[in-house]
């Protein structure tokens, strides 16, 4: 009933039929904090000007980042500002869980951090847990796109830092529960089965290759001699 005619809408996304976080008119401060999940929000403001002489409002904005993020499926991880160059001065701190029975799996799509040999100015993080001193998965900055990773666990620690100087467009990645499919699954693999991100993959003995079935190894080499004489 409120706030038909002259309105701010607030919504979590970047098109009109995103969530809606807020719609605010009248007078005031607004004291509530819109946060998006994503790394876009759509601001429309609406005016009949039939008010007379309303002042409009003021809002302040800044590309925040980290979180706990609780899943049961996957989602989006972006540095600040993506696909814009990154902040300076910024320490973003992610802890990602997925259900017990299931492993955390990390894949970038695309990353661009500036890049030293020890990696001590910009990089990424990531643990095999949900601290700090959690192990060690790796710490990544340049301009390849790191390996996939999976946390051995239901848990996962990123961190991305960034200094005061040089800034890059940053990185994107997908992360999502994952599960060891060579494990909890009948896999049918002659040889070996190595678990891939969500899904597994056949592989053969040195001396062997992968039949055309994918599952099944024969000889690498071999066939008929018909001769008197060999060596």
């Amino acid at each position: 009933p409120y706030c038909r005619t002259d309105y701010l809408e607030i919504r979590d996304g970047y098109w009109a039929k995103s969530p809606i976080m807020g719609k605010s008119c009248g007078s005031g401060k607004v004291n509530e904090l819109f946060k998006t999940n994503g790394s876009r929000m759509l601001l429309t403001y609406v005016t009949s000007h039939r008010q007379g002489n309303h002042r409009g409002f003021s809002a302040n904005y800044e590309a925040v980042c980290g979180g706990e993020l609780n899943l049961e499926s996957g989602g989006r991880l972006e540095s600040p500002n993506y696909p814009l160059d990154y902040l300076p001065n910024k320490e973003c701190i992610w802890k990602i869980t997925v259900p017990e029975e299931y492993q955390v799996a990390l894949k970038f799509q695309s990353f661009e951090v500036e890049n030293h040999d020890n990696c001590v100015y910009d990089y990424v993080e990531v643990r095999d847990g949900d601290s700090p001193t959690s192990d060690l998965i790796g710490v990544f900055c340049g301009y390849k796109i790191p390996p996939d990773m999976r946390s051995t666990k239901n848990k996962l620690f990123i961190k991305f830092v960034s200094d005061g100087s040089v800034q890059k467009a940053g990185f994107s990645a997908t992360y999502m529960k994952e599960v060891d499919e060579c494990e909890v699954l009948d896999h049918g693999c002659q040889h070996e089965c190595i678990n891939t991100l969500g899904g597994y993959e056949c592989a053969c003995f040195i001396g062997y290759e992968l039949h055309s079935d994918k599952k099944t190894c024969e000889n690498a080499c071999g066939g008929i001699i018909d001769s008197a004489m060999g060596k």
